[in-house]
């Protein structure tokens, strides 16, 4: 009998071992779940979500008021559709879309510092630390990419309309009567024009104005043009 004692102690033993054990898978279980609540919190609302690249930004209407909307915006494409003039007050202001245009397509755009005007700034001009343009394919293509100035080592400050992104810069083989949308994005590092990871749902009319002109994810007017493509320029 003796010679099994100590089999029965080890049995013993592992049978308290077990339900220790169990009480520390429950407990290790418990804090596991706590802390995944705790990491699968509720999002944060999409207009307070930073923006990827310099200094963050938060999609605005903040390049879309009285201080700044002749500050930003798409003038137009080739030497045919034209998107904006400047006017005088933002009230006045007219955006038109819907127009033809042939590829390939040089984009002219005014680009220079957000002038400060939103609820406690400081007074000032905020330099432009980011600029991209983008082009999306109607109805239901994705979003890409043309150019992208992420914190360049020079200002990005016209005082006229440029071709910043290059010339002939959106350069695409598609059928006459496509509709195409073309959307540039600004960023200052407190504040950005729109959210350049978001689609924009809204309709774009052929006229647009103040009253019409804010658009999903904080996009508006001045900075979205919708075209429809007429064919293609003869090669130079």
């Amino acid at each position: 009998m003796e010679i099994y004692a100590p089999i029965r102690l080890a049995s013993e033993r592992m049978n308290t071992w077990e339900p220790n054990m169990k009480n520390f898978f429950a407990l290790f279980l418990t804090f596991a779940l706590a802390a995944a609540a705790c990491w699968f919190e509720e999002p944060v609302p999409p207009e307070i979500i930073p923006i990827p690249g310099t200094g963050g930004g938060q999609p605005t209407e903040a390049y879309f008021t009285a201080a700044n909307f002749n500050s930003v915006y798409i003038a137009g494409l080739n030497d045919t559709a034209v998107h904006y003039e400047e006017a005088e007050n933002l009230t006045s202001a007219v955006y038109y879309n819907g127009q033809p245009v042939a590829m390939p397509i040089t984009v002219w755009v005014k680009v220079s510092p957000r002038l400060a005007d939103q609820p406690g700034e400081a007074e000032g001009p905020k330099p432009i630390l980011r600029a991209m343009l983008q082009y999306k394919i109607l109805p239901s293509g994705s979003w890409m990419t043309v150019r992208d100035y992420d914190n360049p080592d020079w200002d990005i400050n016209f005082d006229d309309i440029v071709p910043l992104f290059g010339t002939e810069c959106i350069n695409l083989n598609l059928l006459p009567g496509t509709e195409m949308l073309i959307r540039m994005y600004v960023n200052d590092g407190t504040y950005a024009n729109g959210d350049p990871r978001a689609d924009i749902s809204s309709y774009i009319p052929d006229t647009v104005t103040w009253h019409n002109g804010k658009f999903t994810n904080g996009w508006s007017a001045p900075h979205v043009m919708r075209v429809i493509i007429s064919g293609r320029r003869p090669a130079r």
